[in-house]
């Protein structure tokens, strides 16, 4: 398997997977959205509330911000027994009147706090007050939305043949995606804006999937950079795997 990076960005990944097969791909699909492990509050004890909003509200609110997480204090692959080996502590203490931000929490950690401060809690009037203590645990996307690291895609790659297309320039006209481009006497293709819509074979051109090359998107909620999210699902897949072999082999025995 080989990587190309088309575009990178904090939060977005764009890369050429070549070599490869549809099931893995689709392994690591999967792994970003439900394996890779963030930071959410899954606590919060809350000590005064006199604001119009009930207190499971404000919990479900504060679960739902996602938050700064460090990569290197978070053992992969998670499970449920080593969950609570690091945790993090948020409180917040605001009077009114005022509007509660995520700005407002603050944590025990540096490195783990809100990804925005610009995130609403609360309205608070003149009088009222809310005082609590959050605590947030590693977790991930498979256990509850709140943990998920980000969204992950892919397309396939397409393969097009236009050696027998007679009208070349209507045949480059005919792409929607501008993935052919006419050279002289010739045709260019361009694999990486083809989607495989066919409208080319109209004029003899011939289509057909390339199913060793993919284009994979990850895109986070900057709880992660999305290299760190592709990082982790490969770690994530290598010790899956290396585990289910020592499991065969066991078996043989």
């Amino acid at each position: 398997m080989k990587f190309e990076i088309l575009e990178d960005k904090p939060n977005y990944l764009k890369i050429l997977i070549k070599d490869t097969e549809p099931a893995i791909v689709n392994a690591l699909r999967r792994t970003v959205l439900a394996e890779v492990p963030v930071m959410a509050i899954d606590e919060v004890y809350i000590y005064e509330n006199s604001s119009s909003v009930w207190d499971e509200y404000i919990t479900h609110r504060l679960a739902m911000i996602p938050l700064k997480t460090d990569m290197k204090m978070i053992p992969l692959p998670l499970t449920e027994e080593n969950q609570a080996s690091y945790s993090v502590t948020l409180t917040l203490d605001v009077e009114g009147p005022k509007t509660v931000y995520s700005s407002d929490l603050h944590s025990s950690d540096p490195k783990v706090r809100p990804t925005s401060g610009k995130i609403p809690i609360v309205d608070l009037l003149e009088g009222q007050r809310l005082r609590l203590e959050a605590r947030a645990v590693p977790g991930k996307g498979e256990w509850h939305a709140k943990w998920q690291a980000g969204l992950a895609s892919y397309q396939m790659v397409f393969k097009v043949d236009t050696t027998e297309c007679e009208d070349k320039k209507a045949c480059v006209k005919a792409c929607p995606r501008k993935a052919l481009k006419l050279d002289g006497n010739k045709i260019k293709f361009d694999e990486l804006k083809c989607n495989g819509c066919g409208a080319c074979k109209e004029f003899g051109a011939k289509v057909e999937e390339d199913r060793s090359k993919y284009i994979f998107f990850i895109e986070t909620n900057g709880q992660i950079t999305a290299k760190e999210a592709l990082n982790a699902a490969i770690k994530i897949l290598l010790a899956k795997s290396k585990m289910m072999e020592s499991e065969i082999a066991n078996h043989k025995k």
